[in-house]
């Protein structure tokens, strides 16, 4: 689910992110529940989750859930562009702020020689 309505996780994704957007970020967020793949452990990382739980993943499939679930955020952040985890806590909103307008690119989107 991607958050944008209806379900658990997206719930959850959105109340990650209202928190993280409320508190700056200071605070330690730990998601839990409708985490079953990877995209789905980035998706509450970017909202502002610091950890994510997945304590029912582990009932159903085992511990080989775990490697699965490192596998596939690996591809995941490397996809998005992450170098680390780190990188993405939060990301989702730093993605929408305006960036800077580079000063030093000529119209037309080359920069001067």
């Amino acid at each position: 689910d991607d958050g944008a309505g209806g379900g658990v996780e997206g719930l959850s994704t959105d109340i990650i992110a209202d928190v993280y957007r409320r508190t700056d970020g200071r605070l330690v967020l730990v998601a839990s529940g409708g985490i079953a793949t990877g995209r789905d452990v980035l998706d509450k990382i970017e909202a502002g989750a610091t950890v994510v739980q997945i304590s029912s993943l582990l009932v159903t499939e085992g511990p080989q859930a775990c490697r699965r679930l490192k596998n596939e955020v690996s591809h995941v952040l490397s996809n998005a562009g992450y170098v680390q985890l780190k990188d993405a806590t939060g990301a989702a909103h730093r993605r929408k702020k305006r960036r800077a307008k580079n000063v030093w690119k000529a119209p037309g989107g080359t920069a001067p020689r």
